[in-house]
């Protein structure tokens, strides 16, 4: 079970574009089909501050203290269950104002496309040793670079071998002031540790606290301990019951894709140098997926027009549905809505590729059977040439033998 969540910074003016996504982070790992992120702002920043100074000048009857105005609007980052929404955000929030005060809702998203990916067992984290990169994703060769850079990503990969897990999660922008007192509701220690049991037990997640629960620790130092411990799964030998399931995926999608025998030649030829390698404790489980990859990559990119079209009908049935489109004051239509638009792009782009690369190789072949009888109507123009020439020769030596012969005739008639 996920374990709840409720560590409370200062609102800044990026968290905003970060919850509303205007800012959309590299690290998304796209929403699953059906399911969409949701925003909503309650009150404006600046519109709640100025309620709150003079609600606060009202009762108190002095000024709210500039060092007061940066600290009213917070933020928090709660952890959910994959069927909760914003609905039971805003429930927990006003049984927070309750039973401690405050807690007052200015702006509130769900984010349903934040997450990692997992092969085996090893997990990959976008930006952090996986990358998108136009349509298609890489890992890096050298798991143990801290701070990879774009080019690391060297080792290009088919995303579909790897399962998606998601971070579902709610952003909540939030004040302690309270409106009907004029003052901000304090909240001590003890109150925080009641706070989050209170929290993880009406959300339904789980409550665990450790000796480390009041050390705070960013996103990313989660995911660089995650990260340690994949890097060590990283360098595990690969065993020959690791290949053999990975071989029998790769041949079920050979006979899905109806592929030819020189394709299956292919996996077998990888089969029996990995099995070798295996034996010999020569390579690990990574780089065992990254040469199987590769040839996964080959067999994904022999794609022709008829395979082609089948594909792009079965992408536009996965991401269109129908729905009521309201098209004037009174009229709706009934018209083809894409539920999902980064996962459709990426399918989309990435079908498209694999056609270029289709029409790119068909090319290839095209422009080297074109070179090569090119070639051979070189040579037999060269040869007609040639020919001609030795023709020529010929006609002239048969002329001049014929002239011959008539000179010879004419003496002989003479004498």
């Amino acid at each position: 079970m996920r374990k709840g969540t409720f560590s409370v910074q200062n609102a800044t003016t990026h968290s905003t574009k970060h919850n509303s996504r205007e800012e959309a982070p590299r690290y998304l790992i796209g929403l699953e089909s059906g399911k969409s992120n949701y925003y909503e702002l309650i009150v404006e920043d600046e519109e709640f501050v100025e309620n709150a100074k003079l609600r606060y000048k009202e009762y108190v009857k002095q000024n709210m203290q500039k060092k007061q105005i940066p600290g009213l609007i917070k933020e928090t980052i709660l952890t959910l269950k994959e069927h909760q929404n914003e609905n039971d955000v805003k429930a927990l929030f006003k049984e927070l104002n309750k039973k401690y005060g405050g807690h007052f809702l200015t702006e509130v998203s769900i984010h349903r496309d934040e997450g990692h990916f997992v092969r085996n067992d090893i997990a990959y984290y976008p930006t952090k040793n996986i990358l998108q990169k136009e349509n298609d994703w890489y890992i890096c060769s050298n798991p143990y670079i801290k701070k990879p850079k774009k080019d690391d990503f060297d080792i290009k990969v088919n995303i579909n071998e790897f399962k998606k897990v998601y971070n579902y999660h709610a952003h909540a922008k939030f004040s302690m002031f309270d409106m009907n007192t004029g003052k901000t509701a304090r909240i001590d220690k003890k109150a925080m540790s009641s706070r989050i049991k209170f929290i993880s037990k009406y959300l339904g997640l789980d409550y665990g606290p450790g000796k480390d629960r009041y050390i705070k620790k960013s996103v990313n130092q989660i995911k660089d301990e995650h990260l340690a411990v994949s890097n060590e799964k990283i360098k595990e030998l690969a065993k020959q019951k690791d290949l053999k399931l990975e071989i029998a995926r790769v041949r079920e999608e050979l006979q899905k894709e109806k592929a030819t025998r020189k394709d299956y030649a292919a996996l077998e030829e990888l089969n029996r140098n990995l099995k070798k390698k295996i034996s010999n404790k020569q390579i690990t489980i990574d780089e065992m997926q990254n040469e199987i990859d590769t040839l996964n990559e080959q067999f994904n990119n022999n794609i022709n027009p008829i395979e082609l079209e089948k594909e792009l009908e079965r992408v536009l049935d996965e991401h269109l549905e129908e729905q009521e489109v309201k098209v004037s004051l009174f009229g709706k239509e009934t018209k083809s809505v894409v539920e999902d638009k980064f996962s459709f792009k990426s399918a989309l782009s990435k079908l498209i590729s694999k056609g270029a690369v289709y029409l790119l190789k068909k090319y290839n072949e095209l422009k080297t059977k074109y070179e090569q009888l090119q070639k051979q109507f070189n040579n037999l123009e060269k040869e007609n040439i040639h020919l001609k020439s030795l023709i020529e020769k010929l006609k002239e030596n048969y002329q001049d033998k014929k002239e011959l012969n008539i000179v010879s005739k004419k003496r002989n008639f003479n004498r």
